[in-house]
């Protein structure tokens, strides 16, 4: 069995499917099996006025724990808990050895509240080795069983970690059963309760700043004048513009094809009111700012950072209307080729008041996957989070400045950095209180993901063809759906979301950077993770 992470527990017990292996001081006597079948078969049929023939086998065997533990369940699934209980402390008085009436007066105590005295029937550890030492072998029944008031137990406790420990040991012994489902359950709910919970404490000391427009870009209705006419054909296609045409246009003089996108991403904000009201919104006409960065990427031509954070400088609208959910695809690809050489113009970036919160974390992301890239980089990468994680904390009573979602996916980013020197900084900024929690969990939680080992991760790396390729899908489901995906600017929170329980499926097991399986178009970590994690 896999060791859980308490090291007071005791797992060195055997568990069987078997009675007749159970341990001599627990074991049923044989001769009254087909007797229990009988009274088990009548339990769960709900046989009327069994109840009789049960207390004629208690007077009959008085020895025997198990005929008053028949008279317990018989009361409990014909509704009767008074005379359940009843009994159940009879038995318990008589028996103060036999498990399952330990077990059942700990539910009768979680059920009326009494929680702090269920360690006093079941052992302060929850744990049957402990509680029966003298015992090598426990029956699955038992241990499921005992389990599962455990797992009760720990939820009512609010100790998730623990409750984990037993529905793990509850799923290797028996996953489809119904007691197995029913302690998940009570563990998602814990886990959702306690996600909120953190959700609405962090939202009560959630810091955003509002935007601060740096540039006033002088509305125009005429586009600009290009050195290479071609460049035009960006504002005449989507996603699905022929290969051709972008062949071409890389194909072209280096110096005035660049000049040329840098032009068009100016145009997007000289013309934004244009587009905005007065062009019919269409993937076609709609998406050269997107043409003109990509393809600008491809020509690393770092000679246009300065446009491209220019373009990140505007406010959430803006970056909606231009971007979308692309926000979560194509920013980091162009932050980690266009400002490989450039870090300290992009560290200047993150110094600015109020800049728009996901702009920003696509920069942080962008940097870090320098140091995946470009190993020999790392400890530069890893001096140049400290530096604006230092920066932060040394302003942050500047409301302009301090972003504590920002600063939430920044620490993951270096979560998967590794970056374990940065620790010392980090708990600072945790005690000054401008770290969403929501995204990284409290300090305790985040030290031992900073400390954990992971496997080596595996970037997608910027292929212009491939990334065309798919952008291409994406707009065809588009405008078969005839309606986008939702923007990634409403950065919907958890607690108005209405989740099922226990957590679905697809949110389980999901990588932080990956695509949110709910179809917002954001990374997970920045959309549904917020609760799950």
């Amino acid at each position: 069995m896999k060791k859980p992470q308490d090291s007071s527990r005791i797992t060195s017990y055997v568990i069987s499917p078997k009675p007749d292996d159970m341990d001599d001081i627990a074991k049923p006597d044989p001769k009254l099996r087909k007797t229990f079948e009988y009274c088990m078969k009548c339990i769960l049929d709900n046989k009327k006025n069994f109840d009789k023939e049960l207390k004629d086998l208690i007077e009959k065997h008085p020895g025997t724990p198990q005929f008053m533990n028949y008279l317990t369940t018989y009361y409990r699934n014909t509704g009767n808990l008074k005379m359940a209980y009843e009994v159940n402390r009879e038995l318990v008085n008589k028996h103060p050895n036999y498990l399952y009436g330990r077990i059942n007066l700990a539910h009768q105590y979680l059920s009326e509240g009494r929680v702090e005295e269920v360690p006093k029937i079941l052992g302060e550890y929850m744990e049957l080795g402990k509680l029966y030492p003298e015992r090598k072998i426990f029956h699955m029944d038992e241990v499921m069983s005992f389990d599962s008031a455990a797992v009760r137990y720990f939820v009512a406790v609010g100790d998730a970690d623990q409750a984990e420990n037993r529905v793990e040991q509850m799923r290797k012994i028996s996953g489809d059963s119904t007691a197995t489902r029913v302690a998940q359950e009570e563990l998602h709910d814990l886990i959702l309760k306690q996600a909120v919970e953190v959700l609405q404490d962090d939202n009560q000391n959630k810091r955003t700043p509002e935007h601060i427009q740096k540039t006033i870009h002088p509305q125009r209705k005429t586009k600009p004048d290009f050195v290479n006419k071609e460049v035009e054909e960006l504002y005449k296609h989507g996603f699905r513009i022929s290969p051709a045409i972008l062949k071409e246009i890389l194909s072209l003089p280096r110096e005035s094809v660049i000049s040329d996108l840098r032009k068009v991403l100016t145009d997007s904000l000289e013309r934004y009111d244009y587009f905005k009201d007065e062009v019919k919104i269409e993937t076609s006409t709609h998406t050269f700012p997107l043409h003109a960065m990509l393809l600008l990427t491809e020509l690393k031509a770092e000679e246009s950072l300065d446009e491209l954070l220019e373009f990140f400088r505007q406010d959430s609208k803006f970056l909606e209307f231009w971007f979308a959910e692309l926000i979560a695809k194509l920013p980091a690809f162009a932050i980690e080729i266009l400002g490989c050489r450039q870090l300290d113009k992009l560290k200047s970036y993150m110094f600015e008041e109020g800049n728009d919160t996901f702009a920003k974390s696509e920069v942080s992301v962008g940097v870090a996957n320098i140091a995946w890239n470009f190993p020999e980089r790392k400890d530069e990468v890893v001096d140049w989070f400290e530096d604006v994680l230092n920066y932060f904390y040394e302003n942050r009573e500047n409301d302009k400045l301090i972003d504590s979602q920002l600063i939430g996916y920044i620490l993951w980013d270096i979560v998967e950095l590794r970056a374990t020197k940065l620790e010392p900084i980090i708990e600072k900024l945790y005690e000054s209180q401008v770290v969403d929690q929501s995204i990284v969990g409290d300090f305790k939680q985040y030290r031992k993901d900073l400390r954990r080992n992971i496997d080596q991760v595996v970037l997608d790396q910027f292929n212009l063809e491939e990334i065309y390729k798919d952008l291409a899908n994406d707009e065809k489901e588009y405008e078969k759906n005839g309606k986008r995906k939702a923007s990634f600017v409403k950065d919907e929170d958890p607690e108005d979301v209405e989740y099922s329980k226990p957590v679905p499926e697809i949110f389980r097991n999901i990588g932080r950077n990956e695509k949110c399986p709910c179809g917002s178009g954001l990374k997970y970590k920045k959309c549904h993770g917020k609760a799950y994690n």
